[in-house]
This record gives structure tokens, C-alpha cells and sequence, in this order.
């Protein structure tokens, strides 16, 4: 999915959007590998952190400027998508190892 997002507009328009949408497939079923394993709620402060890292990658790329980013090679475009893949991957892999799975008893 991360690879997807950063090579947006650098490549033809249906690649990146096939990695992201196979990225993101295999990182849902990936979550429901067991009933315990859902995916995490999203929060307020989940809502509040995504939000806040959207508005920091856009503040950021307004400060350097359109001349300068424009010329960057993965295309500033794909810089939002990159953020929300990390940002959902971090919820996952923290959701991941705080609950505890421990295996089924075995049938007596």
C-alpha cells in the first residue's frame, strides 16, 4: 500500500491504485485472521491524530513550497495516502500485540 501511495502520478495511474487497493485487501483480511484479531475501533483520538498528521503533511508542503515539491520524485499527491497507510498500520500492529490470543483448550 506504502509503495502504491508514493509512486502516484510517477507511473501509470492504475498501477499505484492496484498496490493500494491489494495493499489494503491484504491488510484487512490480515486482521480478521480470528474473530478476537477485528480491526481496532477508530477513536477520537485516532480521529484527532489522523487528522492532525493530514494537516501536518499539507502545512509542511505548503511551507517548502509548490516550485520545490512539484520536482520531488514520489510525487507530493501520494503523501496523504502514505501517511493514512502508516497510520493504520501503527493502529494494527499496536492492536496486534496488546490483545492477547492465547490458542483454543484442547477438546477433552
Amino acid at each position: 500500500m506504502l509503495l502504491g501511495a508514493l509512486s502516484i502520478l510517477r507511473t501509470p495511474l492504475y498501477v499505484p491504485l492496484l498496490f493500494i487497493l491489494i495493499g489494503g485487501a491484504l491488510a484487512a483480511l490480515a486482521s480478521f485472521r480470528t474473530p478476537s484479531m477485528t480491526p481496532p475501533p477508530m477513536t477520537k483520538l485516532s480521529w484527532i491524530v489522523l487528522l492532525a498528521g493530514f494537516g501536518i503533511v499539507i502545512g509542511v508542503l505548503g511551507v517548502i513550497g509548490e516550485d520545490t515539491v512539484r520536482h520531488w520524485t514520489p510525487h507530493p499527491a501520494g503523501y496523504g495516502v502514505a501517511w493514512f497507510a502508516c497510520f493504520q498500520a501503527v493502529r494494527h500492529f499496536r492492536h496486534i500485540i496488546t490483545t492477547s490470543v492465547s490458542p483454543d483448550p484442547l477438546p477433552r
